[in-house]
């Protein structure tokens, strides 16, 4: 996992030729005139800019489309400021998105890159991967809900929409990988904290398992551990939940 990054929004919509515009917030964000600080970088919507210089409290100067991607972007968008340092120029527009420095290490996953919430295909496997920003600490192989900006909160007995798998430890307010097509380490339980309710002990899934539960449809049980909570495998492709706790088999 990294640390997440900082964000603000943009006050007003840019063109795709601006390069001098207002923030909700400069605090931060450095220019190069900055003898003690790494020079900033911004990463609005897949495009990356180098910031110049902040010439007065909440104005940047920068130069666009550092990766090739240069378009306009509406009033009130996030964006996200990172040091120069944190970003990984080897892999700027790889996939479309910006690359980010931090190796997610021995475990294979693929290295980090924004917009926070992208999907990325590990080409060795074809799993597919949402970074996502961890709200909780969380273990491997526990279940959590994602919602459109990319946050990662583990499931309750009324979540609804897409879900994933935690491919990496967690800690609140860091960024990992969340995996959401493939087959992962993965918890199984009847309990709503971790929400998964494949059956312990068994290759099928019993329905009185589900009883207190969050059911994860597109789930398929290809391993078990041996009781509750214990660590199995599952298949999943892009799986969701719809708050429901009784008498439906994912």
């Amino acid at each position: 996992m990294i640390a997440a990054l900082s964000n603000t929004t943009l006050t007003n919509a840019i063109d795709a030729s601006q390069v001098r515009f207002a923030l909700a917030s400069t605090t931060g964000v450095n220019g190069l005139g900055s003898l003690t600080l790494p020079q900033s970088v911004l990463i609005i919507g897949g495009e990356a800019m180098l910031v110049q210089n902040v010439p007065a409290s909440g104005i940047v100067e920068v130069i666009r489309g550092v990766g090739g991607r240069v378009r306009k972007h509406a009033a009130s968008t996030k964006v996200w400021v990172a040091a120069k340092t944190q970003i990984d120029f080897t892999r700027f527009g790889e996939d479309g998105l910006t690359g980010l420095t931090g190796d997610p290490g021995a475990s294979g996953l693929p290295f980090y890159r924004l917009p926070l919430g992208s999907r990325v295909v590990d080409p060795n496997t074809g799993y597919e991967y949402l970074l996502c920003d961890y709200q909780q600490v969380n273990a491997i192989g526990d279940w959590v809900a994602i919602d459109a900006d990319g946050l990662a909160v583990s499931l309750s007995t009324t979540t609804k929409g897409r879900v994933g798998i935690i491919t990496e430890v967690t800690v609140s307010d860091n960024w990992g990988w969340v995996g959401v097509v493939g087959a992962f380490t993965a918890k199984h339980t009847s309990n709503v904290t971790t929400g998964c309710v494949l059956k312990a002990g068994s290759a099928t899934v019993d329905i009185s398992d589900c009883t207190g539960g969050n059911v994860v449809f597109n789930a398929t049980i290809i391993t078990l551990g041996s009781s509750a909570n214990d660590l199995g495998t599952a298949y999943i492709n892009n799986p969701w939940v719809y708050g429901l706790t009784t008498d439906l088999i994912p």
